[in-house]
C-alpha cells in the first residue's frame, strides 16, 4: 500500500517526498521499500531513488524506516539542495531516456 511517509521542501525550491511501499513478504518479515521523488520547480513529479531493506521484523519496522531516512538526509539531501541540482537532474533525465530510446 502507498502513502506519502514525509515531505521535505529544499531552500532551491525543490521538494522531496517519501512514499511508502512497504510490504510484509513472509510471516513478520517485512522489505521496507521507500521511492523518493522529486517536484520540480515547473511542478513535474519525477522519481529519484528507491530505499530499501529487506529481512525487517515487524517490531523494528518504524525504526528501521526512521534509519533509512535518516540515512538520505544525511547523505543525499545535502547535495539535492545545492542551486544546480535541479539542472542537473533535468540534464541526466534527458541522457537516460535518450539512452533508453536508442536501446530499443
Amino acid at each position: 500500500m502507498q502513502h506519502l511517509f514525509d515531505s521535505v521542501q529544499l531552500d532551491n525550491g525543490l521538494k522531496i517526498e517519501f512514499v511508502d511501499e512497504t510490504v510484509r513478504y513472509y510471516g513478520d518479515y517485512h522489505r521496507v521499500k521507500i521511492e523518493v521523488f522529486i517536484i520540480l520547480s515547473d511542478g513535474r513529479r519525477e522519481r529519484f531513488q528507491s530505499l530499501e531493506r529487506m529481512a525487517v521484523s515487524g517490531a523494528e519496522l518504524d525504526a528501521v524506516k526512521s534509519q533509512v531516512l535518516q540515512a538520505f538526509r544525511s547523505r543525499t539531501m545535502k547535495y539535492m539542495a545545492a542551486p544546480a541540482f535541479e539542472e542537473k537532474f533535468i540534464q541526466n533525465l534527458r541522457q537516460r531516456r535518450r539512452a533508453a530510446l536508442v536501446a530499443r
